[in-house]
């Protein structure tokens, strides 16, 4: 499989092969992150996450990415829905207490989830079978709805936390690393 590095101004991302077109609506133009789009701009990628959430300005289907190292995964939403994605959309894997994702051929650590809720009449409130799954391992799951952020996660004691962060573009309250090339979310 080969991995391409394209440059859309700020809008860093790696895919395998597929270009972004300009020309349709944002889940279309990067085909629907088939085989997964890695921004190494992560504000970037956060913006087309939930830029990609709507269709001519309806809820278009929920997106999902995870932070990885080097940046921010989103996965495939063929299968998605405007109130459902699918964590599953990668092959994933849990080794030695850490959860992993294969991209580009390659299992990479999954450090963050992140899913948006483009539904205005939906609850930004976390699932729980879905959002704090991989909180036992200390991974945490942001919310993003219309106008909050939102962090779900598994306190020292095993308990479901859940916590607003600011509004929707808050990401600087994300507890990721500042550089580009590391990310490394608070455990």
């Amino acid at each position: 499989m080969l991995i391409t590095h394209v440059s859309c101004s700020k809008k860093d991302f790696q895919s395998s092969g597929k270009h972004q077109q300009k020309d349709r609506f944002p889940s279309a133009s990067f085909n629907h992150f088939e085989d997964g789009v890695l921004f190494t701009d992560v504000e970037a990628g956060l913006e087309v996450l939930w830029k990609a959430s709507f269709k001519e300005g309806n809820a278009y289907k929920e997106n999902l990415g995870f932070f990885v190292d080097g940046g921010l995964l989103i996965l495939p939403n063929k299968n998605n829905t405007y109130r459902s994605s699918k964590l599953g959309a990668l092959p994933t894997m849990i080794d030695s207490g850490k959860f992993y994702v294969k991209f580009a051929g390659t299992f990479i650590e999954v450090l963050g989830i992140i899913h948006t809720h483009p539904d205005v009449h939906s609850r930004p409130e976390p699932a729980p079978q879905n959002d704090y799954q991989y909180g036992n391992l200390g991974i945490h799951n942001y919310v993003m709805d219309h106008g909050n952020l939102f962090d779900a996660y598994k306190n020292t004691r095993g308990h479901e936390v859940y916590k607003r962060l600011g509004p929707r573009h808050a990401y600087n309250k994300i507890p990721l690393n500042k550089t580009k090339d590391a990310v490394a979310v608070r455990q």
